[in-house]
């Protein structure tokens, strides 16, 4: 069925690009009857930047599938485009690290962090479904990529927080198996969906909506955060829930103490002047943390190159659709 489709494609093609046909009947069916998808009109794509004459026939053989290319025309003077919605996606991820992390240190917590998170990435998603231009498109792909960063950090730093130091390399590893899993998930997402592209991110926006109502009202707040902030009582709450899923008791007589404890200025014994208060610690003035940070920066750095590039850049696959990054193809 394939072979035939793609034969009627060549066959369409060269149809339309054939000077003795007027303009009002130049259209690529695309194969539709064959794959089930929308007829494309030659005059939409020459409106979108196409010019056929100067475009080789094998570039539009992408348009046989429904798919941000094939509606806005992505294709030889415009083809740079279509790389800008993943360019932005990552930038926007390496912003929404930062804004993440120092919303849930010194704001917001951990948990109502990842809350947050979860509905602006369902938010995105779908709203992405229903851009009118591939600017809007590429705006909201910044948007939910900035949205979804909260999630996989602080559920890093809540799911380590809860076991032992024995346990956290391995349980810190147990995410990205997960992450694996949708990951080879999406193309099987994306093939049912292979006649529309709004209709896969409107079904990959429920996911996030389902850890909100599922998972997240069981998670509990990370307890040093809670120490923190002053709120001793309900860190040793989570703490006793923990021991209690354990099969274990804690002491009566626990009392905890705050790890950081803000730092005053005081008066010395004497009475004669102030005491200056001590620095802050910071992660770059300690020696052995900072050349940890590089190294772990440095090996993420290459890994990402590796890892993403090879995907962004594969052109292997014989259908937009089953690319695990069809939303850029």
């Amino acid at each position: 069925m394939e072979d035939e489709a793609q034969r009627l494609v060549h066959m369409n093609i060269n149809l339309a690009q054939s000077k003795s046909l007027p303009p009002a009947n130049r259209v690529l069916t695309a194969a539709a009857c064959v794959l089930g998808v929308a007829r494309v009109d030659i005059r939409l794509l020459e409106r979108a930047g196409h010019d056929l004459h100067r475009c080789p026939a094998v570039s539009l053989e992408v348009q046989i599938a429904g798919s941000v290319i094939t509606e806005w025309g992505l294709n030889c003077n415009r083809k740079f485009i279509v790389v800008v919605p993943a360019s932005l996606f990552f930038l926007s991820s390496l912003l929404g690290s930062a804004v993440y992390g120092h919303l849930a240190d010194a704001r917001l917590g951990q948990k109502r962090t990842v809350l947050i998170a979860c509905v602006l990435t369902a938010l995105t998603s779908f709203l992405t479904s229903l851009s009118p231009n591939v600017w809007t498109f590429a705006f909201l792909r910044f948007a939910n990529g900035f949205a979804r960063l909260g999630i996989g950090i602080c559920c890093l730093v809540l799911s380590t927080e809860a076991v032992g130091r024995k346990w956290r390399g391995q349980v810190g590893q147990y995410g990205f198996f997960f992450f694996t899993a949708g990951f080879l998930s999406l193309p099987l997402i994306a093939y049912p969906t292979r006649s529309c592209w709004r209709d896969l991110y409107k079904i990959i926006s429920i996911f996030p909506l389902l850890y909100c109502f599922l998972l997240v009202p069981f998670v509990s707040e990370s307890p040093r955060w809670l120490l923190i902030k002053g709120h001793d009582g309900e860190a040793l709450d989570v703490l006793k829930k923990f021991a209690r899923l354990n099969g274990k008791k804690l002491p009566s007589n626990l009392v905890l103490s705050n790890p950081s404890p803000p730092k005053t200025v005081g008066k010395d014994m004497g009475g004669g002047g102030s005491i200056a208060a001590e620095p802050e610690e910071s992660l770059w003035r300690t020696k052995w943390a900072a050349q940890r940070m590089i190294l772990v920066m440095s090996a993420g750095f290459e890994l990402g190159l590796v890892y993403f590039g090879i995907q962004l850049t594969s052109r292997t696959s014989t259908s937009i659709f089953t690319s695990p990054w069809p939303s850029t193809r």
